[in-house]
């Protein structure tokens, strides 16, 4: 049995006029730009959370980071059992379900393209399940070092430079089905799991972000300064960061509420 410890935050960062990240901590979404969101959850609750970042233009990027954020919580909160007994359908089926409420969305408002990333962290009976569609990653660290989990789904030039998405939610199922990455990993007491929006990826590098981690072993404040770190390196991008950390502990603790 483990307790999962969360901190969790979103900003708008200093040119873009609206923030079209959101994500969704077990009900609780985004609060103010820059509000650090803290958390702890046991792994009988089977928490779940999730980044979205949308595209469409500022307002359609809201809507459909927004949609799918509201999507997620409730395809979760309807058929969290089947984590227990399903956990890789119950993933594949979750981000389907997204998908078609944006796709869905996309027609009612009449628009030619709207549609978001997303990464996720679904904490089953015995692993750890990660998911991600689009750029948006996860990460994961361990003995003070960093790699990364997720997969991105980006097109590249001949220089290796970052194009457009080769998948997001909001592409329907007549034109292009979208195949999430999904991968799991077994409970490991002390790792964490860093999930975040280009954003962050886009201006702070690899190594930087592993020496964030390695110098702030707290969760909030770890989250804090990668935060400022993407606002003082231009903050061009709307900023999300979800970071949460593994700790064991024993069934006599957890029934006496400790």
């Amino acid at each position: 049995m483990y307790q999962i410890k969360i901190a969790g935050t979103s900003h708008v960062g200093k040119v873009r006029k609206a923030n079209q990240d959101d994500f969704c901590l077990m009900g609780k979404n985004r609060g103010k730009d820059g509000e650090i969101i803290k958390d702890e959850y046991s792994t009988i609750e089977l928490p779940a959370f999730g980044i979205f970042d949308g595209m469409g233009g500022e307002e359609k990027g809201k809507e459909a980071s927004a949609i799918a954020s509201f999507a997620f919580d409730r395809y979760y909160s309807a058929h969290k059992g089947e984590l227990l007994l399903f956990p890789n359908r119950f993933v594949f089926e979750l981000c389907n379900a997204m998908n078609n409420e944006v796709c869905k969305a996309t027609k009612e408002l009449k628009v030619k393209t709207m549609g978001t990333t997303t990464a996720l962290l679904v904490f089953g009976g015995r692993k750890i399940y990660f998911a991600n569609v689009g750029d948006s990653r996860i990460y994961g660290f361990y003995n003070n070092q960093l790699y990364q989990i997720s997969v991105d789904h980006v097109e590249k030039d001949i220089f290796n430079r970052k194009g457009g998405l080769t998948q997001y939610l909001g592409l329907p199922s007549s034109e292009f089905s979208i195949d999430p990455f999904v991968i799991n990993e077994s409970y490991l007491e002390g790792s964490k799991y860093l999930v975040c929006t280009d954003g962050l990826t886009d201006l702070i590098s690899f190594d930087e972000i592993e020496k964030v981690l390695i110098e702030n072993s707290d969760l909030e404040l770890a989250v804090e300064v990668l935060l400022n770190k993407a606002l003082e390196a231009g903050g061009k991008d709307n900023i999300t960061i979800i970071l949460c950390e593994v700790i064991s502990k024993n069934i006599v603790q957890s029934i006496l509420g400790k």
